[in-house]
């Protein structure tokens, strides 16, 4: 009888060996799980700065160009800007230093320029030879055209451009050539015109920036 009840007894040596095993695996997963939930998650792609994503591409001409009168001074900033290949770093500040008035000179000295206002006539553009920023009062034909246009069809009959053509705006003398003016215009481009035509439309001084 003894020898039976010997033969029924069960070794607990291997019920803790699996008690063991199963312990050391959860733990293991447990480890795991956390080493997971606590990595740091992967690095993201840096933005890139305001000044890479918001100043304005001059076209082939190199003309920042708008689509209002309302508009020009900005962007005949940054085209006086691009020619000298200097943009902004802050453009906010730039543009808002453009806003006030506006005020080209303040502008001028955010991108580190030493800035004045010199007196448009024939003799003192020959002898200027840097780029200018002008205030522009609307060019003559286009004033006229408009003109008949709201006399015969009524007011505001002219079409955007031809009347953006009309009004004030701000541009910039790139050159003299052969008594010609070379004007980076917002809103026509780059075109020449005779001095002559040029000294009839400037209102005020010329804004220079210089390094």
């Amino acid at each position: 009888m003894e020898e039976q009840s010997d033969q029924k007894r069960v070794s607990p040596i291997p019920g803790v060996v699996v008690l063991v095993v199963v312990t050391m695996v959860g733990a293991a997963i447990v480890h795991l799980g956390r080493s997971v939930s606590d990595a740091p998650p992967p690095p993201k792609a840096a933005a890139p700065p305001a000044s890479q994503t918001r100043l304005p591409v001059p076209d082939a001409d190199g003309v920042v160009r708008c689509s209002s009168p309302e508009e020009s001074a900005v962007a005949a900033g940054y085209t006086l800007a691009a020619l000298l290949k200097r943009m902004p770093v802050d453009p906010d500040a730039f543009e808002k230093a453009i806003g006030q008035g506006p005020d080209f000179l303040s502008a001028g000295r955010i991108l580190g320029f030493e800035t004045d206002s010199v007196q448009v006539t024939r003799r003192g553009l020959l002898k200027e030879t840097r780029a200018m920023i002008l205030s522009l009062r609307g060019d003559s034909e286009s004033i006229e055209t408009v003109r008949s246009l709201e006399k015969r069809l009524g007011k505001g009959a002219g079409l955007p451009m031809l009347l953006a053509r009309s009004q004030k705006r701000y541009a910039v003398l790139a050159e003299v050539r052969e008594g010609d003016a070379v004007i980076l215009d917002p809103l026509a481009g780059r075109v020449s015109i005779p001095m002559s035509d040029l000294l009839e439309r400037v209102e005020g001084k010329g804004i220079v920036w210089r390094p």
